[in-house]
């Protein structure tokens, strides 16, 4: 048995037969058209490799700031201790210094006692002198003897 659609009907008779065509993608490029292909998928390729390189650089970046922070904090903290060490460094200076002017008013005074009485000139210093021996036997320290 025949059936209709596999023969051009009359109806169809002056229109070209639709099931013969080949679509348009089927058809075979141009030489312009190939090269436009490489180059689009040649910039593709190129834009994945930007992509992935620029994840790579952004995770870079942020990496970097981490360390800069800690190292900003390190900073601080290297300043603050150079500070308190400074300030030990002056106070040390300064107990230096009151200690020495302690010393020199004692033996200020040591000597306007023998001025007054000359009787008893050397007296304090010999006490003194006694007094610190006493102290090294007890087993005081340099500071606690004078």
């Amino acid at each position: 048995m025949r059936r209709n659609y596999d023969y051009p009907m009359k109806a169809n008779a002056g229109k070209a037969d639709v099931r013969n065509t080949t679509p348009e993608s089927d058809l075979p490029l141009t030489t312009t058209e190939c090269k436009q292909a490489f180059q689009n998928e040649d910039k593709a390729k190129r834009t994945a490799e930007l992509v992935i390189a620029n994840k790579e650089l952004a995770f870079q970046n942020e990496e970097k700031a981490k360390r800069v922070a800690e190292l900003v904090i390190a900073n601080e903290e290297k300043a603050k201790r150079a500070a308190e060490l400074v300030l030990s460094e002056i106070k040390a200076a300064n107990a230096e210094k009151l200690k020495i002017s302690l010393m020199e008013t004692i033996a200020i005074a040591r000597e306007l006692v023998e001025l007054r009485d000359p009787y008893t000139a050397g007296h304090e210093k010999h006490v003194g002198d006694l007094a610190k021996a006493i102290a090294a036997q007890m087993g005081f320290d340099d500071i606690r003897q004078e």
